[in-house]
């Protein structure tokens, strides 16, 4: 877009005071309908887009709930109240939807990298020896980073667990 159009040349000035802000967008040369080009010229699409990020909060599209970052302890704390003792857990860290013509790679390089299991469409799999999975366009993956069970006695285990990458 910018190939298109150029770069409008800054004004001689150290000052402006008393306006408001606003956006000159030189039209020479733009097709004949430069309506929805000119937020990606004037790159306020970007702006907005990270003031939004910023600004916004972010609800899970399940729960309606804000989403936000918990730390470690906070992890730790909430499971240890939660839960009853000697509960059993699963860590998982999703991997989202994945294509059966790209899930025998993926759990090969999986098992390379060290894992031992993989929670796939809701089951749980071994991935020594590879898995063959029920045939279907694509497989719900999350890799199973850590199964104990909870009390303190393995709190160290699981917040050695919560910080892996």
């Amino acid at each position: 877009m910018r190939a298109r159009c150029g770069r409008l040349n800054a004004p001689l000035v150290d000052e402006i005071v008393g306006l408001s802000p606003s956006i000159a967008i030189e039209q020479k040369g733009l097709p004949h309908n430069p309506g929805p080009l000119s937020a990606p010229l004037t790159e306020i699409y970007d702006n907005l887009r990270l003031l939004f990020a910023r600004l916004g909060t972010i609800f899970c599209p399940t729960c309606d709930l804000p989403v936000r970052a918990w730390t470690v302890p906070e992890i730790l704390a909430d499971l240890l109240e939660s839960l009853p003792p000697k509960s059993r857990i699963l860590l998982l860290a999703p991997l989202g939807e994945v294509a059966e013509k790209e899930l025998p790679n993926l759990l090969a390089r999986l098992r390379r990298d060290g894992f031992g299991r993989v929670r796939a469409d809701g089951s749980v799999y071994e991935l020594d020896p590879l898995p063959s999975l029920p045939r279907r366009p694509s497989h719900l993956i999350e890799i199973v980073i850590d199964r104990l069970v909870l009390d303190e006695e393995k709190r160290r285990r699981l917040i050695d667990s919560l910080n892996s990458p």
